[in-house]
C-alpha cells in the first residue's frame, strides 16, 4: 500500500456518552479486594446509591481475583522472583489523544517488542495462570469499542500498563474515573518525585513485579505506553539508563477537544458517582481539569526536551505521523536504534490497510476557549511550532 495513509479514529454518534451494556465489564471488575477497598477508602466511600449494585458486583469479583492471585503464586513465584527487568524499554509518552495508542499498536507488531495486552492490564493479578482459559470465552464482556471512538477492543491488543498499576492498588490518576466529582491536579502518584520514600518504594515494587510477570509470559523488549509516564520521565530515565523515549505531540486545540471527549466518556461508563458533576457542588470542572493537567504535563516536557539526547528521545507530531506512518516509523527505528524496520514493515503495512477507513474527528472551539489555551499552553504552541488560529 502507499505510505501516505490516513490513520486516526472515527467516532460513532453516541459512543462517547453511552453507559456500559448489561454484559460488559466495568474497569473496576479487575481489582483485588485490597485494591478495591483501598480505592473506596481513599475517596471516603462516596459511591452514589444508583451505583451500589455495580460497585457490589465489582467487590464480589475482587474476591475471585484475590483467590486466583494466590493460586498463581504457587507455581509461578520462583520464576517471577528470578526474572529481572531489562534497562532498555521503549516508552511512548505524550498527552492523551496525541497518537500514543496508534504508535503503541503499530510498534507492538514487531515481535521483538513486548507490549502489555488488554487482558494483562485489566486482569493484572493472575494472567499467568488464567489467560489461556479465560480469554477464549470472555470476549463478550469487553466494550464494543474504545469509549471516545470506534477503534476495536480485544484482549490481545496492546494496552496501558497504568491500568494494571491502578487495579493492583499502587495508586493512580485513573482512580478519578471512578470518582470524577473529586478530580484533583496534581494527583499524588502522578509525579513520583512528590511521593514519600516508602510510598515510592511500594509503587515501584508493584510496577516492577507486574513487568516481571509480563516477561514470564513472553520475552521481548518492553514497549510501554501511558500518558502518565510523561510525568515520571526523570525517574524512568534514571531507573532505565538505556531506555528510549518517543514523545507524541498534537495541536493543542485538537488535543483539548479530544481529551474532553475521552474523560467525559470514561466518566459516563465507569464512574461510581453521577456525571456530569454539578458545578454548584464545588467540583473541579472537566474543562479546568484538562487544562490544569496538560499544563502540568507541559511543565514536565520542557526539561525533558533539554535533557535527553537525540539518540534517546524523539518527538513525533501526530499530524505527520498519521499522514505518513511508515516514513515516521522507519526514522524512529534508525534514530533510536530499535532494530531492522525492514523485518516488520510488511506487517505494519497490512495493519495500516485495515485502518484505512478511519478518519479523525474535527473540532470547533469558541474563541474564549482558544484564548485560554493560547495562554495556558503557550509552551506547546511555541516548542512544537503550532499555529494559534
Amino acid at each position: 500500500m502507499p505510505s501516505q495513509a490516513s490513520l486516526p479514529t472515527r467516532r460513532t454518534p453516541d459512543a462517547s456518552k453511552r453507559r456500559l451494556g448489561p454484559l460488559e465489564a466495568s474497569l473496576w471488575m479487575g481489582t483485588s479486594t485490597a485494591a478495591w477497598w483501598r480505592m473506596l477508602h481513599s475517596h471516603g466511600g462516596r459511591v452514589t446509591p444508583s451505583q451500589w449494585l455495580g460497585a457490589g458486583v465489582d467487590g464480589a469479583f475482587s474476591l475471585l481475583h484475590t483467590m486466583l492471585r494466590a493460586a498463581q503464586h504457587v507455581p509461578w513465584h520462583r520464576a517471577i522472583a528470578r526474572r529481572t527487568v531489562p534497562v532498555d524499554p521503549v516508552f511512548i509518552l505524550g498527552h492523551w489523544r496525541s497518537g500514543t495508542t496508534l504508535m503503541h499498536e503499530l510498534l507492538a507488531l514487531d515481535p521483538a517488542f513486548r507490549a502489555p495486552t488488554t487482558y494483562e492490564c485489566f486482569v493484572p493479578h493472575h494472567f499467568l495462570l488464567s489467560r489461556r482459559w479465560i480469554t477464549p470465552w470472555s470476549r463478550f464482556v469487553l466494550p464494543r469499542s474504545r469509549p471516545p471512538d470506534a477503534m476495536p477492543v480485544g484482549w490481545d491488543r496492546p494496552q496501558e500498563d497504568e491500568f494494571a498499576l491502578c487495579l493492583r492498588g499502587a495508586g493512580s490518576l485513573y482512580e478519578s474515573i471512578a470518582f470524577p466529582r473529586e478530580l484533583q491536579v496534581p494527583h499524588p502518584t502522578l509525579e513520583l518525585d512528590h511521593l514519600p520514600p516508602q510510598q515510592l518504594d511500594r509503587w515501584r515494587t508493584t510496577w516492577y513485579r507486574f513487568l516481571r510477570e509480563l516477561l514470564c509470559a513472553r520475552e521481548g523488549r518492553l514497549l510501554l505506553k501511558s500518558p502518565t509516564h510523561t510525568f515520571r520521565w526523570q525517574q524512568l530515565a534514571e531507573w532505565f539508563p538505556r531506555a528510549r523515549f518517543i514523545l507524541m505531540v498534537r495541536h493543542p486545540f485538537a488535543t483539548y477537544a479530544s481529551t474532553i471527549k475521552l474523560w467525559d466518556s470514561l466518566f459516563h461508563q465507569h464512574s461510581y458517582q453521577p456525571w456530569p458533576a454539578n458545578p454548584l457542588d464545588g467540583c473541579l470542572s472537566l474543562e479546568s481539569f484538562v487544562v490544569k493537567l496538560h499544563q502540568r504535563l507541559l511543565d514536565r516536557i520542557e526539561p525533558l526536551l533539554d535533557t535527553l539526547p537525540d539518540n534517546r528521545l524523539r518527538v513525533v507530531p501526530f499530524e505527520s505521523f498519521t499522514k505518513d506512518p511508515l516514513t515516521t516509523l522507519a526514522a524512529l527505528y534508525r534514530s533510536l536504534d530499535l532494530g531492522d524496520f525492514r523485518q516488520v514493515r510488511e506487517r505494519i503495512e497490512a495493519d495500516l490497510a485495515r485502518r484505512s477507513g478511519y478518519r479523525t474527528d474535527t473540532y470547533q472551539l469558541d474563541e474564549p476557549t482558544r484564548c485560554i489555551l493560547r495562554n495556558e499552553w503557550r509552551f506547546a504552541f511555541e516548542a512544537f511550532r503550532y499555529n494559534e488560529d
